[in-house]
């Protein structure tokens, strides 16, 4: 009985360094800032439907930290149009709960935010064309406003599937990677006349879950420890 309790005091003061160790871990809250950043910087560029014969223009500004876009959506056109800038990423954003988008805008209701990302199933390495696209449409007016945008709001849009051929079924966005993030003005956006919006930053929050994983996969082997040297289940096993 004395060594059955030793040895539970034994766990028991590893199961408390363990949870000392873990409160002096970094906290779990992880934040990425997009924008403004100078690793992100980069990689941000602009995009328009020229590169499928369509007519859209789009120019981009540096106003100290505000990137300002201003584009014009081919008139008169039956096609899609789009036009816009983004940056590419290749980043995991599993962990992500809320994306944060300080933003103005001039002649555009609503903006389209568009997540790039890899799909094991049926994208191609290196080629854009085949990434799942995952959107989210928010309001936008003239004053600065910052919007607390959802990581759940994000969605595979109906017209992928159908251009594609992949299955409603399979049904992930693919968080793990996330190959590029685009904005532009959505397809409620006036055609033929010019429309500008700003960015004063980007930011997305989540909770890194590792350490708390690992603390509780810790936890777990003490206990299996502990039920291991309970002198009450020996006697009944003999």
């Amino acid at each position: 009985m004395k060594s059955a309790i030793t040895k539970y005091l034994f766990l028991l003061v590893l199961a408390l360094i363990g949870f000392f160790v873990y409160s002096k871990a970094p906290s779990p809250r992880k934040v990425i800032s997009i924008a403004p950043s100078t690793e992100f910087s980069k990689s941000l560029q602009t995009y328009a439907d020229s590169s499928s014969e369509g007519q859209s223009r789009v120019a981009l500004a540096q106003v100290g930290s505000t990137i300002l876009c201003k584009t014009t959506f081919a008139p008169a056109s039956k096609k899609d149009v789009w036009a816009g800038f983004g940056w590419d990423l290749d980043q995991n954003w599993d962990f992500m709960d809320t994306l944060y988008l300080e933003v103005r805008a001039s002649g555009i209701p609503e903006l389209e935010l568009k997540l790039l990302t890899y799909d094991p199933d049926y994208s191609k390495a290196g080629d854009p064309s085949t990434y799942r696209q995952v959107v989210k449409e928010v309001p936008v007016s003239n004053q600065w406003q910052k919007l607390a945008i959802a990581a759940e709001h994000f969605y595979v849009p109906d017209w992928w599937y159908t251009q594609t051929g992949v299955s409603k079924n399979l049904d992930s966005r693919h968080f793990e990677q996330v190959l590029r993030l685009n904005i532009q003005p959505s397809s409620k956006a006036p055609r033929g006349v010019p429309l500008e919006f700003e960015v004063r930053s980007l930011t997305l929050t989540g909770t890194n879950s590792r350490n708390l994983a690992i603390f509780l996969g810790y936890l777990f082997v003490l206990m299996i420890f502990a039920l291991g040297v309970n002198p009450h289940k020996r006697r009944v096993a003999s």
